[in-house]
């Protein structure tokens, strides 16, 4: 009986540790202020947005405000736990947005991104509102465009 509860404490022993990743925030928010800076003359311009990302990466997966990170349960991306506590109450504020970058179902690296430089919140494809990106499309695609006094992010 000692034998079965002591494997049974190393297995739930293992199996807590086993998704214990830090998950590191990467700042965008300079980067992104001085390239917009460069841009801001036109309406609609290219961003190049994948020359602002350091590492690799295969998706983005975008929190809007008010979004519960541990929606990311569902996609069944791992380290999703350790995001979801490390940015507890950071999807509420409504002045961010969370974009996550993914490589191989697995969460590397976040940012948060301040709607005031650049809005993730209704990013549309084909007219409707997504919430993840491949690598491909915001190389190719991804774009800002001023609408009244704020700068969107859209795929065109």
């Amino acid at each position: 009986m000692k034998n079965i509860i002591y494997i049974l404490a190393i297995m739930s022993l293992c199996l807590s540790c086993s998704e214990k990743k830090h998950v590191e925030k990467h700042d965008l928010n300079s980067a992104l202020k001085n390239r917009i800076k460069i841009l801001s003359k036109d309406t609609s311009v290219a961003l190049n947005f994948c020359e602002l990302i350091p590492f690799d990466w295969d998706n983005i997966y975008i929190v809007p405000p008010y979004a519960e990170i541990k929606r990311f349960k569902k996609r069944n991306v791992k380290y999703s736990n350790n995001l979801a506590s490390e940015l507890s109450n950071s999807s509420l504020n409504e002045q961010n947005c969370i974009l996550v970058f993914v490589k191989n179902r697995s969460i590397l690296r976040y940012s948060t991104v301040s709607r005031q430089i650049l809005d993730f919140a209704h990013l549309e494809r084909n007219g409707l509102w997504t919430d993840s990106i491949s690598k491909v499309e915001v190389c190719k695609n991804l774009q800002t465009k001023k609408e009244g006094s704020s700068l969107k992010a859209i795929l065109d």
